[in-house]
């Protein structure tokens, strides 16, 4: 059998890559691999990927800002700055 799991992309202005992990994601791969599933996993929030176009910056702990685009503001929000 197969799995795929999947860490998706958060919509958050001010998101930052404190060592993010999606840990209880790769403890569910682990359980399963034990079971005998072969696991596909895709992290969106991956900063290292070779997937995204351009690189961010990383400090000297392996921190940094993720990429980011303005996303149109939902209808409740739009009074607010």
């Amino acid at each position: 059998m197969r799995a795929l799991l999947v860490n998706p992309w958060v919509y958050d202005f001010k998101a930052f890559d404190f060592w993010n992990k999606p840990i209880g994601l790769l403890i569910i791969a682990s359980i399963l691999k034990k079971f005998g599933f072969e696991i596909d996993f895709i992290d969106c929030m991956d900063r290292a990927s070779p997937y995204f176009k351009t690189n961010t910056k990383t400090d000297i702990w392996g921190r940094g800002k993720y990429l980011h685009e303005v996303v149109e503001k939902p209808e409740i929000f739009i009074k607010y700055p």
